[in-house]
């Protein structure tokens, strides 16, 4: 009889489920903007529909980010090979004198290419 009653309590009140879909849409893009690359995002939006709409809905804030951490995380080592390879070594202290006084002048273009 109690254990009737005690059942019928469960049923009647189920405990909330936690999750992350449920947060609302202002909180979902707070965090779609700390994802720090694209492959964790990539994850997200395949584990989540919810997200995925999320992203679709705003792919240009959300995507701009994360692709120029990307792009940042290729070019740098480019831009630093090409400084020091026109005798500018941007870890001295004085790396801007060393810029001013070979007279460098070059464009990303030039880096680039």
């Amino acid at each position: 009889m109690v254990q009737d009653i005690f059942l019928t309590l469960q049923q009647a009140s189920p405990k909330p489920t936690a999750s992350i879909d449920a947060i609302p849409v202002e909180l979902r893009l707070l965090i779609l903007h700390e994802i720090a690359d694209i492959s964790t995002l990539y994850n997200l939006i395949r584990a989540s529909p919810i997200y995925y709409a999320t992203v679709a809905n705003t792919r240009e804030e959300v995507l701009t980010p994360l692709i120029v951490h990307e792009l940042e995380k290729v070019l740098t080592p480019i831009v630093l090979r090409e400084f020091e390879s026109r005798g500018v070594h941007l870890f001295r202290p004085y790396w801007a004198l060393d810029l001013y006084m070979t007279g460098l002048e070059f464009s990303y273009e030039e880096i680039i290419a």
